[in-house]
C-alpha cells in the first residue's frame, strides 16, 4: 500500500465518525500561478502558521473558490489549519460577512489562541454545570495567558468567572501553570496549546474509568521523540509513558541517558 493509499485511509477514518451532520475537506494543495499543482510539500501558504500570522485565508481559498470547492462560493465555510507536525490549530470563518482578507478576497474571520481559549472555557463551564452528580467541591477552571494576549479576551473569561492566569512566554511555563488548576486550559496566539484536567475533573466528568492510551511521534522541531500517554491515575499515565519511553530508547537506539523512569520499568518490557 503506498503512501497516497494510506492517506487515503486515515481520512475515511478521520471524518467516518462524522457523517451526515458535518462535511469535512482535508486540503494539501497549493496552485501555482500556472495551474500547477504541488501535493508534496507539506502546509505551503496553507498552515498555522501562514493563516494567523498573515491574517489570510489559505491560498487554496484566494480567487480559485469555482476550482477548489467544488463552486460553493457563497455561504460560510469554517476551516483549521494545523502547523506540520499538528501540535498547532488556528480556526477561521470564510465567506459570509465579515471583513475581507489581506489579498481583498472574500471576508475572513480569524478564530487564534486567545478565541480558542475562550470558547472551550466557555464550553467547560456550561458542561460542568450541566453535571449530574457535581463533584464534592467546585473545580477550579482557570485560562493560563501570556503578556501577547488580547485584553479582551482576559476581560471576557472573568465575565465568565474564570479565572485568568498571566505567566512568561513559552509553553514550558503555561502548561505548568496550567497544571494547578482541576481545568487548565492554555492556547498561544499561534494555537499552540492543550486543556489539562486534574483528577478530580476526569471523576467528576465520568472519567475515571479511562482507558490507557499512548501516542508516540518523533519531533517536527528538535531531534526527539515525544511520548504523551494518558490514563485513569496520573500513576498509571507516568508509568504508561515511562515504559513506551524505554521501548522508543531501546528500539530506536537512543542517544544519551535513557528517559527519566525508564530504567525501572524496562526489564518488564
Amino acid at each position: 500500500m503506498n503512501a497516497l493509499s494510506l492517506q487515503g485511509k486515515y481520512v475515511e477514518q478521520l471524518v467516518g465518525g462524522y457523517v451526515g451532520f458535518l462535511r469535512l475537506e482535508l486540503t494539501n494543495i497549493v496552485c501555482g500561478d500556472g495551474g500547477d499543482v504541488d501535493a508534496d510539500r507539506l502546509n505551503v501558504r496553507c498552515g498555522s502558521d501562514f493563516v494567523q500570522k498573515g491574517q489570510r485565508a489559505p491560498y487554496v481559498y484566494n480567487g480559485r473558490a469555482e476550482r477548489t470547492t467544488g463552486g460553493r462560493t457563497r455561504g460560510l465555510s469554517l476551516g483549521c489549519s494545523l502547523d506540520g507536525d499538528s501540535d498547532r490549530i488556528v480556526f477561521y470563518a470564510h465567506g459570509g460577512d465579515g471583513n475581507v482578507d489581506r489579498d481583498g478576497g472574500m471576508p475572513f474571520t480569524l478564530l487564534d489562541g486567545d478565541k480558542i481559549s475562550s470558547l472551550l472555557a466557555s464550553f467547560v463551564r456550561q458542561e460542568l454545570s450541566a453535571l449530574s452528580s457535581p463533584p464534592c467541591r467546585p473545580l477550579s477552571v482557570a485560562v493560563v495567558q501570556t503578556a501577547y494576549a488580547n485584553d479582551a479576551s482576559a476581560a471576557y473569561l472573568r465575565s465568565l468567572d474564570v479565572t485568568t492566569k498571566c505567566t512568561a512566554t513559552g509553553v514550558m511555563h503555561l502548561h505548568h501553570a496550567a497544571s494547578k488548576y482541576d481545568v487548565g486550559i492554555y492556547f498561544e496566539s499561534n494555537g499552540h496549546g492543550t486543556v489539562l484536567f486534574s483528577q478530580m475533573a476526569r471523576e467528576g466528568a465520568g472519567g475515571a474509568g479511562l482507558p490507557p492510551r499512548c501516542f508516540v511521534r518523533p519531533s517536527g522541531t528538535e531531534d526527539a521523540v515525544r511520548v504523551y500517554a494518558e490514563a485513569g491515575t496520573q500513576k498509571d499515565a507516568d508509568e504508561l509513558c515511562a515504559r513506551a519511553a524505554a521501548a522508543v530508547y531501546g528500539i530506536c537506539g537512543g542517544l544519551g541517558e535513557a528517559p527519566m523512569g525508564a530504567q525501572t520499568v524496562k526489564s518488564r518490557l
